[in-house]
């Protein structure tokens, strides 16, 4: 008996240094982060199904109120794990193919998304000389045409070329500038279907990772054309209602606009909210840590169930960035994956920024821990996760 209580003891003592562990260091971190910073920060920590959450800062400047669980966020590209969910849904019941092409789910008037290199010649001129204005320029040329290579044939963009990153499409086009005031909200479906016409693939697809909204935008814009529906709908109905994720949304409602909060740029100036159109799939969803934490532990749940399971799937690495600043990293439908420790496990984690909010959700499946972090400061907040999933991997905790 004296032999069981004083190991229950110690259990009950490691126990509780190790949750003061997780909150010193999450105080520390927050410190850090807001000092002579206005905005807020929220952590929540989960591990083997139990969470603890920590709240910092003020919902506006000056006004003395903490964050709790139902204060609405930003979470920007994290956006694109829900996206990528949805499509990975249809794909497995066989409503779309995740390698089918793109073109097959956009308006009939899009050219074909395709990859073909040129071909480049001298072109045929009457007197066959160089052309030349030597006088004024001081140059010489001779004009060439370039053509699509007859002997390659076509490589067709394809869904999961969309999820993965691996489309060949930019980050953005043209037309968002993100140092503009809410840069999204007037690309509509229409403007990037134009900025398609025009465009032309430069390099192989399906090959080389490149993070691109365009594309994610795209892949968004496939699931509505296909299953006529908004993406809000789309998400609501087929994960988050499932979830009980009742404030993710793309569109608030009046109460939840009370309750979104402020964003804050690095230099304490309030930034107005983003809001989207054509790519709100790649990051226009709102969240409140309530729901997020709902969604992590959904992604490492103890037993298994419908949804954890299509959430696997996502997980699941399709190819490496590669990169010299890449470190290994391998990218999975949605998600980015990184080595984790020296005992070969990975983080599986995706963040976003907008001009206002930053955010980060990263687990490591076989603990079972994961950390979501929500902030209304446009300040990355990656390195503060990745500290905490290394403090929780070395000491094992929560206590209930």
């Amino acid at each position: 008996m004296k032999f069981y209580l004083t190991s229950l003891f110690l259990a009950i003592t490691n126990c509780i240094f190790a949750q003061d562990a997780v909150q010193t260091l999450s105080n520390s971190l927050a410190a850090d982060y807001l000092k002579n910073q206005s905005g807020s920060l929220i952590i929540g920590i989960h591990d083997n199904g139990r969470e603890k959450i920590y709240y910092y800062g003020e919902t506006e400047n000056g006004n003395h109120v903490l964050p709790d669980r139902f204060s609405i966020y930003e979470i920007g590209n994290i956006t694109e794990t829900f996206t990528s969910i949805l499509f990975a849904e249809c794909s497995i019941k066989g409503v779309m193919h995740i390698d089918d092409k793109v073109n097959d789910y956009l308006p009939v008037t899009i050219p074909p998304q395709v990859y073909q290199p040129l071909v480049c010649t001298p072109a045929r001129t009457e007197d066959n000389r160089n052309y030349t204005d030597e006088d004024r320029l001081g140059f010489h040329f001779s004009p060439y045409v370039c053509l699509p290579d007859p002997t390659y044939k076509p490589q067709p963009v394809l869904l999961c070329y969309l999820s993965t990153h691996t489309s060949g499409y930019p980050d953005l086009p043209p037309g968002i500038k993100l140092k503009k005031a809410n840069p999204y909200s007037t690309y509509s479906a229409s403007d990037l279907y134009a900025y398609l016409g025009n465009y032309r693939l430069l390099n192989p697809v399906g090959l080389a990772y490149k993070h691109s909204e365009t594309g994610i935008a795209l892949l968004g814009l496939a699931l509505t054309n296909k299953l006529k529906k908004s993406y809000d709908n789309l998400l609501t109905e087929n994960f988050l209602d499932t979830l009980e994720m009742t404030d993710t949304r793309i569109n608030l409602t009046d109460a939840q606009k009370n309750r979104y909060v402020p964003g804050y740029n690095t230099k304490n100036k309030s930034v107005g909210h983003w809001s989207y159109d054509a790519f709100a799939s790649a990051g226009g969803l709102h969240s409140t840590i309530n729901d997020m934490m709902k969604f992590l532990a959904c992604n490492i749940p103890l037993k298994k169930n419908y949804y954890s399971t299509l959430l696997d799937y996502t997980h699941n690495s399709r190819l490496k960035a590669g990169g010299r600043n890449n470190n290994n990293l391998e990218i999975g439908l949605g998600w980015k994956i990184s080595p984790f420790g020296t005992d070969a496990k990975q983080v599986v984690w995706s963040s976003g920024k907008t001009g206002g909010f930053a955010s980060y959700i990263g687990f490591v499946e076989p603990n079972h821990t994961g950390v979501v972090i929500l902030s209304s400061v446009s300040k990355d907040v990656n390195v503060l996760g990745l500290e905490l999933l290394h403090l929780l991997e070395k000491e094992k905790l929560l206590a209930e």
